[in-house]
């Protein structure tokens, strides 16, 4: 047997072992990917939230002064 012939199945399992890390590398970013949508999802409740807050308390301002400016007049 010949140092190419015994190199051959040598071969087959470092391209099989290569094709695995890339499966599971390709399989962690879409892992990823999917987190960072949750994330984001999760990142605009949270801007909605406050967007909703930060009305709430602009009203509330708003009628404040107008009950100051009612009262001084």
């Amino acid at each position: 047997m010949t140092q190419a012939e015994m190199a051959m199945p040598l071969m087959g399992v470092v391209t099989l072992a290569i094709a695995v890390i890339a499966l599971l590398a390709a399989l962690y970013a879409v892992w990823r990917a999917g987190r960072a949508t949750r994330t984001v999802a999760e990142l605009n409740q949270e801007v909605q939230s406050l967007r909703s807050a930060n009305e709430a308390q602009f009203h509330a301002d708003l009628a404040e002064r107008g009950l100051k400016a009612a009262s001084e007049k």
